[in-house]
């Protein structure tokens, strides 16, 4: 704007000058000047003039282009600051999403291992103040039993005393009989004891076997926490551990779960991998443990998924088994660069051992999913 107003002014003053010219030829007492040889002086004066505002325009120019530079570079400036300042908000706010995130993920795995626990402890606290009321009753029938027998026999022993004389084969006879009736009759008992037991014994089995449905619902058909808690809490008892291990088994046998499609298993390996790499791009020296430790949760979650995929082949058609280990093959070399990247990362001597170790459990990972072998 102010180099067009310096432009125009110079214009009109250049185009003032000319007319002023023009009207000194009309004046009747303008005596036209001779023409000579001579250097025209009034030309010089002109020269000098343009000259003038040549120099002028330039010097106004320069003015004027480094007033617009200044003014765009503090305009570069401001949208430079109104972009940091958006990108560290946005940046805040994915920080917390993902620290939301992974406290929920806590928070469910924490509310599942509370569940199966007190499960656990009250079906056993059920089954042992069942047993304890069952052995009371079985007790008192008994009783009440050996009583009955003893007062019958009692009763036919008097009876017969009073003809022992006259009927004492008859009497030996008897008592054979009130013998052989109580043996067939705690015999009876006996059997009928041990079905109720066979009975609450499948019934305390059947009770486990749905539990370890629902705990296996949960975990989408995976067993391998259900495994590791039985070894710790049945570890010692040999009877227990068995029939918790058989119950588990059978679970797994009547649980066929909802068969996901294949893309679902592509989509969760692929946000696995893009949240391996922010991660890992975020990586410095002073965040390993932090860092680490969200490397390692991706890394269960891996082998989870994992181990999903490759057991739901038995349910699946010879064309989705062909797609599903292709994409086993894809993500082992996947896994394969994750560890190489993690070998190369250079970490505080304290942490190499860790890294190490984190670096060859992704390694081991990739050959699982590269054999089929979890």
């Amino acid at each position: 704007m102010k180099k067009l107003v310096g432009i125009c002014l110079l214009t009109v003053m250049f185009v003032t000058h000319i007319f002023a010219q023009e009207n000194a030829l009309y004046d009747v007492n303008y005596d036209e000047p001779e023409r000579t040889a001579d250097y025209d002086d009034s030309l010089n004066a002109f020269q000098k003039i343009y000259l003038q505002y040549e120099d002028a325009i330039t010097t106004a120019g320069n003015i004027i282009r480094q007033e617009e530079r200044a003014a765009y570079l503090k305009e570069l400036e401001d949208f430079k600051a109104s972009e940091r300042i958006r990108t560290d908000t946005t940046i805040e706010k994915m920080r917390l999403s993902i620290y939301g995130n992974e406290v929920e993920a806590v928070r469910q795995q924490e509310t599942e291992r509370l569940t199966a626990e007190l499960t656990e402890r009250i079906s056993a606290e059920l089954n042992e103040r069942l047993s304890l009321e069952y052995e009371k009753i079985k007790n008192d029938e008994i009783t009440e039993l050996y009583e009955s027998l003893k007062k019958k026999a009692y009763d036919e022993t008097e009876a017969t005393t009073q003809r022992v004389k006259s009927i004492s084969s008859a009497s030996a006879q008897v008592m054979i009989i009130v013998l052989i009736l109580a043996i067939i009759i705690i015999g009876i008992q006996k059997i009928i004891d041990h079905h109720k037991q066979k009975v609450a014994e499948k019934d305390r089995f059947d009770s486990i076997v749905e539990e370890y449905i629902i705990r296996l619902k949960a975990y989408n058909g995976e067993s391998y926490h259900i495994t590791v808690e039985i070894n710790k809490v049945y570890g010692q008892k040999d009877k227990e551990k068995s029939l918790h291990m058989n119950a588990l088994k059978e679970a797994e046998n009547r649980y066929s779960g909802d068969l996901k499609e294949l893309q679902e298993y592509k989509d969760e390996f692929d946000t696995y991998t893009s949240k391996f790499r922010s991660y890992f791009k975020a990586w410095k020296e002073d965040n390993y443990q932090q860092i680490s430790g969200f490397l390692k949760d991706i890394y269960l979650n891996y082998k989870k998924t994992g181990q999903e995929l490759y057991k739901s082949f038995e349910f699946r058609t010879d064309a989705d088994k062909k797609n599903a280990k292709d994409r086993l093959d894809i993500i082992s070399k996947e896994l394969e660069d994750f560890s190489k990247d993690i070998e190369r990362k250079n970490v505080d001597k304290e942490f190499v051992n860790d890294k190490k170790h984190l670096a060859k459990d992704f390694a081991d990972l990739a050959n699982s999913f590269k054999k089929g072998e979890f």
